[in-house]
């Protein structure tokens, strides 16, 4: 998501500034603080915050339902899904309906995801980079799942 926004505010950018394409999202938070980045940027930027927060609905009932059961061993939350997460770009190939998204985690480990649709007529930006998205964020599930269970494993 944070590689399609750089990339809009580069597209619509009215002044030149140094631009790092390894910005975080500190930093991008930042500029949106100082007020350095354009109004259509921030406008984005609050949609992608939206459907982030639709895209783990299911994940947060579920962990609502796990708190009131009182099941309190060791165990991955969302938020330490979104805490592992850097940075996230995606990529749609040039004349076909694949959308690509990488997710690149804290250490620099690289997850990706795919979407792709059978009829080019269904085809939707937004809607590629959803199910991408959340593909890509079901890889981190298992490879923090694995992580967990070495630590407990090992202690």
């Amino acid at each position: 998501m944070f590689g399609q926004l750089i990339d809009d505010f580069l597209k619509n950018r009215k002044k030149k500034r140094e631009y790092n394409p390894q910005w975080t999202k500190e930093e991008i938070k930042k500029l949106l603080s100082e007020n350095r980045l354009p109004y259509k940027f921030k406008k984005i930027k609050h949609i992608t915050k939206r459907s982030s927060k639709m895209q783990h609905a299911t994940e947060q009932n579920l962990e609502k339902e796990i708190q009131e059961k009182g099941l309190d061993a060791p165990r991955l939350n969302p938020d330490h899904i979104d805490s592992v997460i850097e940075k996230c770009e995606f990529h749609i190939f040039k004349g076909s309906q694949l959308t690509v998204c990488c997710l690149t985690l804290k250490n620099g480990f690289t997850v990706t995801g795919e979407s792709a649709c059978a009829s080019p007529e269904n085809f939707d930006k937004e809607i590629g980079e959803k199910v991408a998205a959340r593909n890509a964020r079901e890889k981190i599930w298992v490879l923090e799942g694995y992580l967990l269970k070495q630590k407990l494993f090992d202690n």
